[in-house]
């Protein structure tokens, strides 16, 4: 017995649903190209990362990490520079900090581009 078109067609469709009902929801970051260090205990560095709600979901190969992106997802060629993630560095000098701040008042700055200028 052979199974009509639209018989044809229902299972296609049941089956493009199954995979990506399965498929793992994509990242909100996604950087690419990098020499990432995971500072995991191998002290792995890798190509590629994924970042979803603030968390690493996938550190790898640019091909593993290329599957979870989305419309929404921001991506980063990171074009071979080495990415630290988490390492922020905020502390100060006070005695320095407050010799400075009667010189030139500090000033509040939020992007790359403002501290070039």
């Amino acid at each position: 017995m052979r199974c009509p078109q639209s018989c044809a067609l229902a299972l296609s469709a049941l089956l493009v649903g199954q995979s990506v009902q399965g498929a793992e929801p994509p990242a909100d970051l996604v950087v690419l190209n990098g020499k990432i260090v995971t500072v995991n205990p191998h002290s792995s560095i890798v190509e590629a990362a994924a970042v979803r709600e603030g968390r690493f979901v996938a550190v790898g190969a640019n091909s593993k990490v290329k599957k979870l992106v989305g419309d929404r997802t921001r991506v980063i060629d990171a074009r071979g520079k080495t990415v630290v993630p988490g390492l922020i560095e905020t502390h100060v000098h006070a005695i320095g900090v407050a010799r400075d701040e009667a010189v030139q008042p500090f000033v509040q700055l939020s992007s790359i581009a403002e501290i070039q200028q």
